[in-house]
């Protein structure tokens, strides 16, 4: 994971003046962020107009996603999860943090705001250490994501789930990874980022699947009704993968390379 995956949060006072600001500006009970549980006449824009964040706790459409599907599927509710949260996002770190009885860690290659810091490629805990594993925006960064998703099959415990989202091309049959694609500009015309060293196809599902997960795209975003994407923020285009690791019995062990 490259140190750059974590987003920077600004805590400086003129910076938390700001943020309270446009929350009272945005007062109104026609959205709700499911993190910070504020509601706001809407959510505020970033300059892109690509998405649309929480004033509070700076949630983006992916991050209310991954929240609603966690509750969704009743991993919210679990008592004593053990988490391991990759590149971790401020708003979702919160929230999770908050879960009963949880033990919590989070992990990023070199950013100083994770608790610890090592490549996904060569995660350093025992087998089964975790039963929640989220990899938000991560694997698009990893050079040999199937030694990644290799190891994250290792430490997920059995009945544990890995949660992923990618950038996603559904019009593209088979994911786009090629190494005469270098620089900053041909990767961002390729991929959709200059950071980006593939972009995934139709061929994800079997890609996670690989290790030995099963796996399961959640249709969430893209199903619910306009009032559901509106009142949450969500974003159609979220992709949502669930994968989950077989019970112990029928688990066979992923080879380390």
């Amino acid at each position: 994971m490259p140190a750059a995956l974590i987003p920077t949060r600004a805590h400086s006072p003129l910076a938390t003046l700001r943020r309270r600001a446009i929350a009272v500006a945005l007062t109104g009970d026609r959205v709700a962020c499911p993190l910070c549980g504020r509601t706001y006449r809407r959510f505020q824009r970033d300059p892109t107009g690509y998405d649309a964040f929480c004033p509070r706790c700076g949630s983006r459409a992916r991050h209310r996603v991954i929240w609603l599907c966690l509750e969704r599927w009743g991993v919210a509710a679990r008592r004593g999860l053990r988490v391991l949260h990759l590149a971790p996002e401020h708003g979702l770190e919160t929230r999770l943090r908050a879960l009963p009885d949880v033990r919590y860690l989070s992990a990023d290659l070199a950013h100083p705001r994770a608790m610890e810091h090592f490549d996904l490629r060569d995660i350093p805990h025992p087998d089964a250490s975790f039963d929640l594993v989220i990899c938000s925006h991560v694997l698009e960064h990893v050079e040999d994501d199937a030694r990644a998703l290799a190891e994250l099959h290792r430490v997920v415990a059995p009945g544990g789930d890995l949660l992923v989202l990618v950038p996603f091309d559904s019009e593209r049959e088979a994911t786009l990874e090629d190494p005469a694609v270098v620089g900053a500009e041909a990767r961002r015309a390729a991929y959709w980022a200059a950071d980006h060293v593939r972009l995934y196809g139709r061929d994800l599902e079997a890609r996670l699947a690989a290790p030995g997960f099963d796996v399961e795209l959640d249709r969430f975003a893209l199903d619910c009704d306009e009032a559901t994407a509106t009142r949450y923020g969500l974003r159609r285009d979220e992709f949502v993968f669930r994968c989950r690791q077989l019970a112990a019995a029928s688990r066979e062990p992923a080879a380390r390379n």
